[in-house]
């Protein structure tokens, strides 16, 4: 099964549209909500499923905020969102993300799109979990944040900004 794991960004963006131009088959597009992201991130999630669902791709959105929300737990612990070590992307994003894939599309082997573009290769990895193989497409086709952005002018899409939760 195909699945775009969907950051609602410039580069995660890009990488459907260009996905799609090349003909790539794309089964499912996860989005994980940390109940902290930007207004216009919300806005662009909406803009995408509606844009799939033409096309007949379904865009699920996933929590992990049942107790709490992203800001909610950096308040309690007295922490900020940390880049380095990650721990609001692997508890906020990724962690649901399989949670999803364990509980609903059991059975099937993932091949996972990541929006990576090709100056952040550091943070390439490989799946941890044996029933996930990782594709990097924007990496494969060289284009970097710059070349994402000019991308989704040339098709047409409104506007994306980085994503990033507030």
């Amino acid at each position: 099964m195909n699945v775009v794991s969907y950051g609602a960004g410039v580069d995660s963006t890009a990488m459907i549209l260009k996905m799609l131009d090349e003909g790539m088959r794309i089964d499912l597009v996860i989005f994980a909500d940390t109940g902290d992201e930007l207004p216009e991130t919300y806005k662009t999630v909406e803009t995408m499923m509606f844009f799939l669902h033409q096309r007949g791709i379904k865009l699920v959105i996933v929590f992990n905020f049942s107790k709490e929300t992203l800001s909610e737990r950096c308040l309690r612990r007295g922490v900020f969102p940390d880049t380095f070590h990650r721990w609001c992307t692997r508890d906020f994003k990724v962690r649901p993300i399989h949670k999803f894939y364990k509980k609903y599309l059991k059975g099937c082997h993932i091949n996972e799109y990541l929006g990576i573009d090709s100056a952040e290769t550091k943070r390439i990895k490989i799946a941890k979990e044996d029933f996930i193989t990782k594709y990097y497409p924007l990496v494969d086709w060289k284009m970097n944040r710059l070349d994402c952005e000019k991308y989704i002018l040339e098709v047409g899409f409104p506007h994306v900004l980085k994503s990033g939760c507030v």
